[in-house]
């Protein structure tokens, strides 16, 4: 099976391409529809945001666990765009696009059964493979969303721009869902990629992700100490994640630990 989101197109998903459609026209006109094309892009945050509280209204799924992992992309995401190993791949993206995109990355935990999320012990083969569907499933939640409703975030007389805005959106929700269970070491789901062969918003969010995991309650562990939590993330670079982003990670893990301590 093809990655849906390849690592070519996630690391050139860029903010300038929203704006390709206005470059030509009067200056009048190339503001009107940049200001559309916002207009858009908000319509498409709104309905993130409200997808996001109704996951989290199910009783079975970890309480604001996408309102921190909507904070710590923000914060991952600037801190990248300072780093000379990730600021180029990092640079055209839109944030707010990226930022809210984040919170969709478990929406194909609503097919898992409530019986495997609240499991306190080591879940069985048979209920992993329930449990690893999520991701694909995740994908095709989002790409549904899109085919029932084709004319969100349009505007008139903007339709070009605006054609490029859910592309791009579809793409990074689509990433966040589909590959932030791949590991560096190609023993993650659902395609065993391999370090960088894994998109760039899949490894982000495979470490932000389990950071929050690791430092909350949940039915199979208690919440971890920050300082125990940042020691396992250490031991999982060059394995579970990126090596370059568990350095960005760590260098600043007390602006992480922050943002925990304000949720």
């Amino acid at each position: 099976m093809k990655n849906a989101c390849t690592n070519t197109k996630s690391e050139q998903l860029s903010g300038q391409s929203i704006s390709a459609g206005l470059a030509l026209g009067t200056p009048q006109t190339e503001r009107a529809s940049a200001v559309q094309v916002q207009q858009a892009i908000a319509r498409h945050v709104a309905l993130i945001d409200t997808l996001a509280k109704a996951i989290e209204l199910r009783p079975d799924y970890p309480s604001e666990h996408m309102r921190r992992c909507k904070a710590y992309m923000g914060l991952f995401f600037d801190l990248l765009k300072k780093d000379v190993r990730y600021a180029q791949q990092v640079d055209g993206w839109d944030r707010t696009l990226v930022v809210a995109s984040a919170q969709l990355h478990d929406i194909g935990k609503f097919a898992v059964p409530s019986r495997i999320l609240n499991k306190p012990g080591r879940l069985s083969a048979a209920e992993f493979d329930l449990m690893s569907r999520h991701a694909s499933i995740g994908r095709r939640m989002i790409q549904q969303l899109y085919a029932d409703l084709p004319d969100l975030g349009q505007a008139p007389s903007s339709e070009q721009a605006v054609e490029e805005v859910e592309p791009e959106y579809l793409r990074f929700a689509e990433c966040f869902a589909y590959s932030h269970h791949e590991r560096w070491d190609g023993s993650g789901y659902p395609e065993g990629l391999r370090g960088s062969a894994i998109p760039l918003p899949g490894r982000m969010m495979a470490l932000i992700d389990v950071y929050d995991a690791l430092t909350s309650i949940r039915p199979y562990k208690p919440a971890f100490s920050h300082e125990r939590a940042l020691a396992i993330i250490k031991e999982g670079a060059g394995k579970q994640f990126d090596p370059g982003l568990v350095e960005v990670f760590a260098a600043h893990a007390q602006s992480f630990a922050k943002l925990k301590l304000r949720s």
